[in-house]
């Protein structure tokens, strides 16, 4: 069963007949997805580094309004950062967000009822959700 590329419009043949396949492979896969988002990282640096560059931004933002931040030193913690301010303590978790097109700014979110916040860093800018108190 021959099927039409959605990015190339070349056809080919699935590697899974039965199964819905849009694209004809990895290439035209990564080609149709990107136009629709903007990503808010550095494409040259590693996603490791990346990760911990937003964790260390988001430290800084956290500590300009006065909370004590507290940063996991196991890479599979419940959470990236523990907040502190006025008796309360928050759960955070850092992710590197992208923006569609259409300007709004999404990110990859997790199940987790250990998490209070999240935090999402896009270029060197830092939203908080829900907000902070």
């Amino acid at each position: 069963m021959t099927t039409i590329c959605e990015q190339c419009d070349k056809p080919f043949e699935p590697a899974y007949p039965g199964r819905k396949t849009r694209f004809c492979g990895q290439t035209c896969r990564t080609a149709s997805y990107k136009p629709r988002r903007l990503q808010g990282g550095d494409s040259s640096l590693t996603s490791g580094t990346q990760g911990a560059l937003a964790e260390l931004l988001v430290c800084a933002s956290l500590m300009r309004l006065g909370y004590e931040v507290f940063r996991a030193v196991s890479p599979h913690s419940s959470c990236d950062l523990m907040a502190m301010k006025d008796g309360a303590v928050y759960r955070i978790e850092v992710r590197t967000g992208y923006k569609t097109l259409d300007g709004i700014l999404r990110w990859p979110k997790r199940d987790s009822d250990q998490l209070d916040i999240y935090a999402v860093v896009f270029g060197d800018s830092v939203t908080y959700s829900p907000e902070l108190p």
